[in-house]
């Protein structure tokens, strides 16, 4: 069976680049590419110039239009973050950089297996049709320090919500870094409805995460200043941060 656009279901004829060449190409030392894929997590390991993860799982007017508007409008976002020391995101900052983050989460997902995809197909049609958030989706972003290459990694947490939920429920987490920008996404996706009234917790290790991981979604009421109090401080620190909602402890490797 040919495989649907994840997002409109017409065809899925056109490769996207996860990662845009715009960024991207900032980092375009040779080296390697790793990724897990599959139930068991098999190992593929590539050479290339370039970091990039190109996936046929859209179609060319998606990946054309509202895809590549989006591209444009996060481009200067993002790139203020890599080039100043400071910078101030207000509330259409922040919900650009994290429509953007969100869209290439979803992109991302499809490198495992349909069963294991986080983003529902309404939550799909809906980034397709209007750019809506999903709902129970949380967007941070965090300063590195001592890294300047491309890093991505995707983690399903299980238990990883409070102590009343369904253990059916399920959220998955997407950790980006370029260079000194790290961008984490963390949704959420229980059996049965959440009222608005209800707020989702969920278990993170011990850590300085309030210092270290500034939200830009849901929008907070002030501007997010960047950078935060804290910063990771190696690559090993960016490990312990995509891992930072599981329940071991983190050795101290931020700064």
């Amino acid at each position: 069976m040919a495989r649907k656009c994840i997002f409109c279901g017409a065809a899925a004829n056109s490769r996207e680049d996860a990662w845009p060449r715009w960024l991207t190409s900032r980092y375009g030392a040779p080296g390697w590419m790793e990724t897990e894929r599959g139930p068991d997590l098999q190992m593929k390991t590539w050479p290339t110039n370039r970091a990039e993860i190109r996936i046929k799982r859209v179609c060319s007017s998606c990946n054309n239009g509202w895809m590549s508007r989006l591209e444009e409008r996060a481009m200067p976002v993002i790139e203020r973050l890599l080039d100043h020391e400071a910078s101030a995101l207000d509330h259409e900052d922040s919900r650009t950089l994290a429509l953007w983050a969100i869209k290439t989460a979803m992109v991302l997902q499809t490198l495992g297996q349909p069963e294991s995809w986080i983003y529902s197909d309404l939550e799909l049609t809906l980034m397709w049709h209007s750019q809506r958030m999903p709902d129970l989706a949380f967007v941070w972003i965090a300063r590195c320090v001592n890294h300047s290459e491309a890093y991505a990694q995707h983690k399903s947490l299980w238990t990883g919500l409070d102590r009343q939920a369904d253990p059916r429920d399920r959220a998955g987490v997407t950790t980006m870094a370029f260079g000194n920008l790290a961008v984490q996404v963390l949704k959420v996706a229980p059996v049965r409805p959440v009222p608005p009234t209800v707020e989702i917790t969920f278990h993170q290790r011990p850590g300085p995460w309030g210092q270290l991981a500034l939200r830009v979604w849901p929008l907070r009421t002030d501007v997010v200043r960047w950078p935060g109090p804290l910063a990771i401080g190696h690559e090993d620190g960016l490990e312990m941060f995509a891992e930072r909602f599981s329940p071991e402890p983190p050795p101290e490797l931020l700064t």
